[in-house]
Protein backbone atom coordinates (compact mmCIF):
# COMPACT_ATOMS: atom_id res chain seq x y z
CA UNK A 1 0.00 0.00 0.00
CA UNK A 2 2.83 2.39 0.91
CA UNK A 3 4.59 1.58 -2.38
CA UNK A 4 1.41 2.35 -4.34
CA UNK A 5 1.03 5.65 -2.48
CA UNK A 6 4.66 6.54 -3.20
CA UNK A 7 4.21 5.63 -6.87
CA UNK A 8 1.10 7.81 -7.11
CA UNK A 9 2.89 10.74 -5.46
CA UNK A 10 5.88 10.41 -7.79
CA UNK A 11 3.61 10.17 -10.84
CA UNK A 12 1.77 13.22 -9.55
CA UNK A 13 4.97 15.23 -9.19
CA UNK A 14 6.11 14.26 -12.68
CA UNK A 15 2.71 15.19 -14.09
CA UNK A 16 2.79 18.52 -12.22
CA UNK A 17 6.20 19.43 -13.58
CA UNK A 18 5.34 18.40 -17.14
CA UNK A 19 2.08 20.33 -17.09
CA UNK A 20 3.63 23.57 -15.82
CA UNK A 21 3.58 24.96 -19.36
CA UNK A 22 0.70 25.49 -21.75
CA UNK A 23 -0.12 22.27 -23.53
CA UNK A 24 0.04 22.35 -27.31
CA UNK A 25 -0.95 19.27 -29.22
CA UNK A 26 -0.42 18.17 -32.77
CA UNK A 27 -3.30 18.70 -35.16
CA UNK A 28 -2.95 15.54 -37.26
CA UNK A 29 -5.65 12.90 -36.67
CA UNK A 30 -4.48 9.82 -34.84
CA UNK A 31 -5.64 6.25 -34.58
CA UNK A 32 -7.53 5.24 -31.44
CA UNK A 33 -4.63 3.14 -30.20
CA UNK A 34 -2.07 5.98 -30.48
CA UNK A 35 -1.34 8.28 -27.58
CA UNK A 36 -1.18 11.98 -28.37
CA UNK A 37 1.48 13.82 -26.40
CA UNK A 38 1.36 17.51 -25.59
CA UNK A 39 4.39 19.76 -25.73
CA UNK A 40 5.07 22.45 -23.18
CA UNK A 41 6.57 25.83 -23.97
CA UNK A 42 8.90 27.17 -21.30
CA UNK A 43 7.44 30.01 -19.26
CA UNK A 44 3.81 29.31 -20.18
CA UNK A 45 1.26 28.06 -17.70
CA UNK A 46 -0.81 24.97 -18.42
CA UNK A 47 -4.55 25.12 -18.25
CA UNK A 48 -5.42 22.42 -15.74
CA UNK A 49 -8.84 20.93 -15.30
CA UNK A 50 -9.97 21.09 -11.72
CA UNK A 51 -8.28 18.24 -9.88
CA UNK A 52 -9.55 16.34 -6.87
CA UNK A 53 -7.37 16.22 -3.78
CA UNK A 54 -7.41 14.59 -0.39
CA UNK A 55 -9.45 16.89 1.83
CA UNK A 56 -7.48 18.11 4.82
CA UNK A 57 -4.02 17.19 3.48
CA UNK A 58 -1.22 19.10 1.78
CA UNK A 59 2.27 18.22 0.56
CA UNK A 60 5.14 20.55 1.49
CA UNK A 61 8.80 20.53 0.52
CA UNK A 62 11.14 22.80 2.44
CA UNK A 63 14.31 24.36 1.08
CA UNK A 64 17.48 22.32 1.73
CA UNK A 65 18.96 24.86 4.15
CA UNK A 66 16.06 24.41 6.60
CA UNK A 67 16.99 21.90 9.32
CA UNK A 68 14.65 19.04 10.32
CA UNK A 69 14.32 20.56 13.80
CA UNK A 70 13.30 23.92 12.33
CA UNK A 71 10.86 22.19 9.97
CA UNK A 72 9.18 20.41 12.90
CA UNK A 73 8.85 23.71 14.75
CA UNK A 74 7.47 25.53 11.69
CA UNK A 75 4.88 22.84 11.00
CA UNK A 76 3.63 22.44 14.56
CA UNK A 77 4.02 25.89 16.14
CA UNK A 78 3.63 28.32 13.24
CA UNK A 79 1.02 26.50 11.16
CA UNK A 80 -0.57 24.13 13.74
CA UNK A 81 -0.33 21.23 11.29
CA UNK A 82 0.33 17.58 12.05
CA UNK A 83 2.88 15.48 10.14
CA UNK A 84 1.09 12.45 8.71
CA UNK A 85 4.04 11.10 6.74
CA UNK A 86 7.43 12.04 5.33
CA UNK A 87 8.25 10.85 1.83
CA UNK A 88 11.96 10.50 2.53
CA UNK A 89 13.00 9.89 -1.09
CA UNK A 90 11.56 13.30 -2.01
CA UNK A 91 11.94 15.13 1.33
CA UNK A 92 8.23 15.94 1.13
CA UNK A 93 6.01 16.25 4.21
CA UNK A 94 2.39 15.10 4.06
CA UNK A 95 0.58 17.34 6.51
CA UNK A 96 -2.86 17.36 8.08
CA UNK A 97 -4.48 20.78 7.78
CA UNK A 98 -5.67 22.18 11.14
CA UNK A 99 -9.37 22.17 11.94
CA UNK A 100 -11.15 25.20 10.53
CA UNK A 101 -8.63 25.74 7.72
CA UNK A 102 -9.08 24.87 4.04
CA UNK A 103 -6.51 23.15 1.80
CA UNK A 104 -6.17 26.09 -0.68
CA UNK A 105 -5.71 28.51 2.22
CA UNK A 106 -2.90 26.41 3.76
CA UNK A 107 -1.20 25.88 0.38
CA UNK A 108 -1.19 29.67 -0.08
CA UNK A 109 0.22 30.28 3.42
CA UNK A 110 3.02 27.73 3.01
CA UNK A 111 3.77 28.93 -0.54
CA UNK A 112 4.41 32.46 0.72
CA UNK A 113 6.88 31.21 3.35
CA UNK A 114 10.49 31.85 2.23
CA UNK A 115 11.62 28.58 3.83
CA UNK A 116 9.30 26.50 1.65
CA UNK A 117 10.32 25.29 -1.81
CA UNK A 118 6.73 24.38 -2.73
CA UNK A 119 3.37 23.45 -1.25
CA UNK A 120 0.46 21.78 -3.02
CA UNK A 121 -2.74 19.86 -2.31
CA UNK A 122 -2.39 16.09 -2.04
CA UNK A 123 -3.88 15.53 -5.49
CA UNK A 124 -5.64 12.25 -6.25
CA UNK A 125 -4.37 10.65 -9.44
CA UNK A 126 -6.10 7.76 -11.12
CA UNK A 127 -4.20 5.28 -13.27
CA UNK A 128 -5.96 4.39 -16.47
CA UNK A 129 -6.35 0.71 -17.24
Amino acid sequence: MRQLFLLLVIVGFVFSFVSCGKAKSETKPQAKSEIQLATVEEGEMAEKPEQKYVEGEILVKFKPEVSPEEIAKIIKEEYQCEVLDVIKELDVYRLKVPRGKKVPEMVELFSRDERVKYAEPNIIYRLQQ
